[in-house]
């Protein structure tokens, strides 16, 4: 009795002491002295039921979470600057980790969805807005970017800030800095990621970058050049019915090329289709495919060739899907995704002027002027990755076959860049790409879409893309291949409590290129366990 009175004395005291510890740590973040740093606020948080204050918050929601400190921090690298950059400090349990998140589209909000499963896994997490407030649904999108000192926020330093300055707010706090570094995202957070590697190589310890948008100026251009056919000649338009009727004809054609019939083309460079098979022989109708709608097949497979200012991959036939809707043709009144990103980008980055239309794009002379002015800020198009390497440094990158966003043909010339900028063996020693068949930009997609890309992964290294980094990193086994889940890890996972609902959902094994998931032949084809990584022989 005697003990068990000692022992409850013992954590009634411990119980305040613990809080008081949490709430004496976040305070000392305002000991944090680096010039141009405004800490705004360090609020610490109890642990208990988490209450989302925002939509993007409330999205995959954890219902509880440890006690934290939260961090709200104005960054002004530059007079003109005014980066927003929120870190999230667990109170206990620190695993020594720092992760950074990175923004989808234009950036200019905080990707706040991320950050209470980075305090869940143990991590001090940090966010930015890069610079610039606006929103998805702005109309005005980017006419930030008309003062040089944000667009170069954007462009790179924003990313940076954010890293330095988590750090430091860690070291403090815990007193001791963070042992190991990690940035993960997609899109134009891809872009972020290799600009980090390319610029800042000690910055982080270990990247994932998912259809890195990394030829900002080049994308936008080969954007406005297809779009720009489409307002020449709006019969040249694919309707959603004629995107799935060819859809369906290259499936019939490819989708046995790898022996299972799942509805996916395993590798679209490998299909022969001939789309002519499909024009129409006299009146348009609903089988079949005009002479315009032809051409514009053609040019989507081609990509843009010439000039080099403008040059992107094409979208061979496997990659045709309803991706295709939104971000090549759009689904009126939604403006397609093409026009979404490039007009903003020639009207309110490389024209500045707010008069500036679509119908006034030419290819030639506004792709050079946007690569001359911009690449230097914009682009991650350098392949000279050895001081990220050589410094320890870890690279995953992923794609889908069916990105009509970022062609996946565009991410394995990168992968194929570095290599033969660096050696095949420095490359291979510290960089991954997986490329995942079905799926589309960053995930979705009738594939095998899931594989711990977003914010709640399962924390298992053979199926979670950022805990295969951590283990890379931390363990040195590097990720051969990944366990992909279809239909999405909110399916799989309740987000409430972070644990299987269903103890056998449809996976796939995805294994990092040049080799190629083979089914053995026996066991079903909706289970990883079915499937073998083997050396891909460049044949079907």
């Amino acid at each position: 009795m005697r003990l068990m009175s000692f022992l409850l004395i013992a954590v009634t005291i411990a119980a305040p002491s613990a809080r008081a510890d949490a709430v004496a740590a976040c305070a000392r973040i305002f000991e944090v002295r680096l010039p141009g740093v405004e800490i705004v606020s360090a609020t610490p948080v109890p642990a208990g039921p988490f209450r989302p204050e925002t939509a993007d918050l409330e999205a995959n929601a954890p219902a509880l979470l440890p006690a934290h400190c939260r961090v709200s921090v104005i960054a002004r690298p530059s007079p003109d600057s005014r980066i927003r950059i929120e870190v999230w400090l667990p109170s206990q349990n620190w695993t020594g980790r720092f992760e950074a998140v990175g923004n989808g589209n234009y950036a200019g909000m905080l990707s706040m969805g991320a950050l209470p499963h980075g305090v869940l896994r143990g991590s001090v997490i940090a966010t930015t807005d890069t610079g610039h407030e606006s929103t998805p649904a702005d109309p005005k999108l980017a006419d930030w970017a008309v003062h040089r000192e944000k667009l170069l926020d954007f462009g790179h330093r924003a990313i940076h800030e954010m890293a330095r300055i988590g750090k430091a707010l860690a070291a403090v706090h815990y007193g001791a800095a963070p042992k190991s570094a990690y940035f993960v995202s997609c899109s134009n957070g891809g872009r972020q990621g290799l600009m980090a590697a390319q610029r800042h190589p000690e910055d982080f310890d270990g990247i994932v970058a998912g259809a890195p948008a990394r030829s900002w100026t080049r994308l936008n251009s080969a954007f406005m050049s297809h779009h720009r056919r489409f307002l020449r000649d709006p019969t040249s338009r694919l309707p959603p019915q004629k995107v799935e009727l060819l859809r369906r004809a290259v499936l019939a054609a490819c989708d046995m090329q790898d022996g299972v019939e799942d509805g996916v083309v395993d590798d679209p460079r490998r299909c022969r289709f001939d789309d002519e098979v499909l024009r129409c022989e006299g009146e348009d109708g609903p089988d079949c495919l005009t002479d315009a709608q032809l051409d514009t097949v053609r040019a989507l497979r081609a990509g843009i060739a010439a000039p080099a200012s403008a040059r992107l991959a094409g979208l061979p036939p496997g990659t045709e899907s309803e991706a295709w809707d939104t971000w090549v043709f759009g689904k009126p009144p939604m403006k397609s995704g093409y026009d979404y990103l490039g007009t903003p980008f020639f009207r309110d980055v490389v024209h500045r002027d707010p008069t500036w239309t679509a119908e006034r794009f030419n290819l030639e002379t506004d792709s050079a002027r946007a690569a001359r002015e911009l690449s230097p800020v914009l682009d991650a198009d350098d392949s000279d990755l050895r001081p990220f390497f050589t410094a320890g440094g870890k690279l995953i990158l992923y794609t889908g076959w069916l990105d009509a966003a970022i062609p996946a043909l565009d991410t394995l010339e990168y992968y194929e860049a570095v290599r033969a900028k660096v050696g095949a063996s420095t490359a291979d020693n510290a960089m991954r790409l997986f490329m995942f068949p079905g799926v589309a930009h960053c995930g979705d997609g009738p594939g095998f879409s899931s594989f711990g890309q977003w914010f709640n992964g399962t924390g298992n290294p053979a199926e979670d893309i950022r805990a295969a980094l951590v283990d890379w990193i931390e363990r040195g086994r590097p990720p051969d291949a990944l366990i992909a889940t279809r239909g999405g890890e909110d399916l799989w996972l309740d987000p409430r409590v972070n644990q299987p609902v269903n103890t056998l959902p449809p996976t796939r094994l995805v294994c990092a290129h040049p080799q190629r998931a083979r089914w053995t032949g026996q066991g079903s084809t909706e289970q990883a366990s079915s499937f073998r990584c083997e050396q891909d022989g460049g044949g079907p």
